[in-house]
């Protein structure tokens, strides 16, 4: 079962290191989360960003997230946070893709969605390799 403080414990670790103090971020649980993901990953966590008011949401998996190695629990926090750290470009990129006709939007829109989460990945390890927990 997800240990509510440890969830808490990692945000906090990850807001810090992140310079989010501004930002509320409030944890969330659900059952499963569907992941349109083409690479087939299987979804950890979601991040949820509202970058004018500051305030996101970080869903947790319960199914995946109760399996992970303490390791992976904080790799996927910390690939959350910096989907919050992210969100204002990504608001700004999804405000231009509604300019868009429908069908350009289609081609853009999973285009940007693949290069948001490798960039957000790319951010992770680097973070855990700077602050020594990449293994």
């Amino acid at each position: 079962m997800v240990r509510k403080r440890e969830v808490e414990r990692l945000m906090e670790k990850w807001r810090n290191r992140l310079w989010l103090s501004q930002w509320k971020i409030t944890p969330a649980t659900t059952e499963t989360l569907e992941d349109d993901s083409p690479r087939g990953y299987e979804a950890t966590a979601a991040c949820d960003a509202d970058p004018t008011y500051r305030q996101a949401t970080i869903t947790i998996a319960l199914d995946v997230w109760d399996k992970r190695s303490a390791r992976r629990q904080n790799r996927s926090m910390c690939h959350e946070m910096v989907h919050v750290m992210m969100s204002p470009t990504t608001h700004l990129f999804d405000e231009m893709l509604k300019e868009l006709s429908p069908s350009k939007r289609a081609v853009y829109e999973k285009w940007y969605r693949d290069v948001d989460e490798v960039q957000a990945e790319h951010l992770c390890n680097v973070l855990l390799d700077v602050m020594g927990e990449l293994k």
